[in-house]
Order: structure tokens, then C-alpha cells, then sequence
């Protein structure tokens, strides 16, 4: 039961960083574009 129990939770934990990444990854793209045209 502990290791099913330890299991989902690396499997939660890597979901939420996997999903935080790429959350950061579009903002960054994002302010990164909007910087472009204000420079053009």
C-alpha cells in the first residue's frame, strides 16, 4: 500500500513540474515576443 501510495506521488509531483514548465516556457516565449515588437 506505502509503495503504491509513494508512487502516485512522483507521478503527481512530475505532473505538476512537467505542467509548470511548460506554463513558464509559453510566458517567457510570450514576454519575449511582445519585446520583439515593441522593439520593431
Amino acid at each position: 500500500m506505502l509503495k503504491i501510495k509513494r508512487r502516485s506521488q512522483l507521478i503527481s509531483d512530475w505532473f505538476y513540474n512537467a505542467v509548470l514548465g511548460r506554463l513558464k516556457l509559453q510566458t517567457l516565449r510570450m514576454q519575449k515576443a511582445k519585446e520583439e515588437r515593441r522593439w520593431n
